[in-house]
């Protein structure tokens, strides 16, 4: 899942940093000049990556090889093949090497990423999961990735809705993979009532670019704060200070609410980080006594713990108390 979702993301970067634009004058599609990213670093390789995709979209949007309504769609293999794939090729390259793979050149790792592992000698100086991650990198560059960007959403593929699969639920015919994964449409808005992708890896694509898309559903939304609950359950530490609490605080604020006890938690954390006050902080600190040492403490442990019980409150009211969903249409 990690290596499809890592080159569909930079399509989806693309493809909002594009809405609007057109090919700029002069452009010949080749991203603004050959790829040169020795000596740079990750975040800047990353970058240089991107400007040269966007330059190759804005291109094939004025040529008619790339459609942008109703979202990003492959028209032409040629140009695919010919202008897309060598930069998605160094995009995956990118996240091979922060994936383990060190020990080949790039041009080595790109000839990979064409035509697969052929070399003994190379596949003797990497590891069985490297090659494996060559080769599926390979078959995604090749023939996965263009079939997938040649799908329309909610015409060739989708996800089922919650009405849908509780009508399907009804008549027995709603196996679990229908119910998470994108499943063929045979129309505008009519998803197929029985059938399912055969192909495991097309299924994977196309059920990143569905939820993309179509976004998450009420009941996909209610196993997502349920597994953090678990996560929360299962971790260490001061329960408002945990991954899991502080992904939730998270959720909140970009709604543009707020968790009780956050905000006094996150002026004693700016406090602590500056130079002066974090002296004065240590002073005051010193020269208090063990009675106030107690009381402040007490108090910070209060509010870490009042943003996790809230964030624990909340959780379980959308989930409900005893682990089932209550936004779910059928049991999962």
């Amino acid at each position: 899942w990690e290596l499809p979702w890592h080159l569909l993301n930079l399509l989806f970067i693309a493809q909002e940093a594009t809405a609007g634009k057109t090919a700029p004058s002069g452009l010949n599609g080749n991203g603004g000049g050959a790829a040169n990213t020795g000596g740079m670093t990750v975040a800047a390789a990353e970058e240089n990556i991107k400007e040269r995709l966007l330059a190759v979209i804005a291109f094939g949007l004025s040529q008619n090889t790339l459609q942008r309504v109703p979202h990003l769609t492959l028209l032409s293999d040629e140009f695919y093949h010919d202008k897309m794939r060598p930069l998605l090729a160094e995009w995956l390259l990118l996240w091979l090497r922060r994936n383990g793979l060190h020990e080949v050149s790039d041009e080595a790792a790109l000839r990979c990423l064409v035509r697969g592992v052929e070399d003994r000698g190379l596949h003797a100086q990497i590891t069985d999961r490297q090659a494996k991650l060559l080769n599926l990198g390979a078959d995604w560059l090749a023939f996965l990735l263009p079939h997938c960007l040649k799908k329309i959403s909610r015409v060739h593929f989708g996800l089922l809705s919650p009405e849908e699969m509780a009508t399907m639920s009804r008549d027995g015919v709603l196996p679990r993979s229908r119910r998470y994964l994108a499943v063929p449409f045979v129309g505008k808005d009519t998803p197929s009532p029985s059938s399912e992708y055969a192909h495991p890896d097309v299924a994977i694509g196309l059920t990143i670019l569905a939820y993309r898309y179509e976004g998450l559903r009420k009941p996909d939304f209610g196993l997502a704060l349920q597994q953090l609950r678990f996560a929360m359950e299962s971790e260490l530490g001061v329960e408002g200070r945990r991954p899991a609490s502080l992904t939730w605080v998270a959720w909140v604020e970009h709604s543009g609410r707020r968790v009780r006890g956050t905000k006094q938690r996150r002026a004693q954390t700016e406090e602590s980080e500056g130079g002066s006050v974090h002296a004065r902080r240590l002073t005051g600190a010193s020269n208090a006594s063990p009675a106030s040492r107690r009381m402040s403490s007490s108090l910070s442990e209060r509010s870490a713990n009042d943003a996790a019980s809230e964030a624990e409150s909340a959780i379980g009211a959308a989930i409900g108390g005893d682990g089932d969903i209550n936004m779910c249409v059928c049991a999962c």
